[in-house]
């Protein structure tokens, strides 16, 4: 911002999310989420962006970051030059679709199946939505009313991620709404 505003900032972040819930049975919904995001300096030095404000995805979103199930923490992106997770982006795009059954009232417990395509991207010239990293899998539930949503999902990532790692099954502990 700088000027009246006070501050050192000199980027702009943004960032577009649609998510939509589809009751197919009593019990039985559909959930559509959608995000993208970009991130850009205002003077063309793209040294005054702080490494924190790029995109970072994998995992399941704990940690600084998007969740894309399937894949370690922060492992899906361009990499980085100096450790073998992904560098961060400035672009970022990400679909998921699940299929929520509930089991049980009270206390709320249902169980999903998903499946999400995401990455990020050194910059938007690059950003490309046909370069994807795919992952399915399944999932439950529990809402505790006074600690919140928890859960544990199995994710299979179906493409290499930045450490050229296998794809396989990994697990992800979820505490809110992480996805």
């Amino acid at each position: 911002a700088g000027g009246l505003l006070t501050g050192a900032d000199r980027y702009h972040k943004h960032t577009f999310s649609v998510e939509w819930y589809t009751p197919l049975l009593p019990r039985l919904v559909l959930y559509n989420h959608f995000l993208y995001g970009f991130l850009a300096a205002l003077s063309g030095d793209q040294h005054d962006i702080p490494h924190l404000e790029y995109f970072y995805m994998g995992g399941g979103g704990i940690s600084l970051g998007t969740s894309l199930r399937g894949y370690e923490e922060r492992s899906v992106g361009p990499p980085s030059t100096s450790s073998a997770s992904a560098a961060g982006g400035k672009s970022q795009l990400k679909t998921s679709l699940e299929l929520r059954v509930q089991m049980v009232d009270n206390p709320t417990i249902y169980g999903l199946a998903f499946a999400e395509a995401g990455n990020t991207w050194l910059n938007f010239d690059r950003t490309d939505p046909f370069d994807l990293r795919r992952s399915v899998g399944l999932g439950i539930r529990l809402y505790m009313p006074m600690i919140g949503l928890i859960g544990l999902d199995y994710g299979y990532g179906f493409d290499p991620d930045v450490s050229g790692g296998k794809p396989g099954w990994i697990p992800h502990f979820q505490f809110g709404r992480t996805f």
